[in-house]
């Protein structure tokens, strides 16, 4: 879920810490599951159901955050960094996925689609660490 914070207040470090954190935690499930698949032609029983787990978790995950930060609620009590970084990030990236959880993660072509959204993450992360860093 999103970091709660006082509306209105100026961007704090523990905030930026916060927000810095959960996006590194979806950039980490992202690269894990392109390395998961990647240059694979096709997954073992195994590989596959630890492929479909990880994805249905990140997708869960991003949706959730997504629907929070896209109601009026989830809005109004969001900080000025996830106003700023988090909830662009989230958007941006749940909408790169159009595969079902539950496809062939080789045929469904999820490599690019989780590539896409970890460019979307990184972006707005490197952002806040940058000022994160001249803060």
């Amino acid at each position: 879920m999103l970091v709660q914070s006082h509306k209105g207040d100026a961007m704090t470090e523990s905030e930026r810490q916060e927000v810095l954190a959960k996006l590194g935690m979806y950039r980490d499930q992202l690269q894990g599951l392109m390395d998961l698949i990647a240059d694979k032609t096709h997954l073992g029983p195994e590989a596959k159901a630890r492929a479909h787990e990880q994805m249905k978790a990140l997708k869960e995950g991003l949706d959730a955050d997504h629907k929070f930060g896209s109601s009026v609620k989830g809005r109004s009590e969001m900080n000025e960094c996830e106003r700023a970084y988090f909830y662009p990030a989230v958007h941006q990236a749940s909408t790169q996925f159009q595969s079902r959880w539950n496809s062939d993660p080789i045929r469904s072509n999820w490599h690019s689609e989780l590539y896409a959204a970890q460019v979307d993450i990184n972006h707005l992360l490197r952002q806040l660490e940058r000022q994160t860093a001249e803060a």
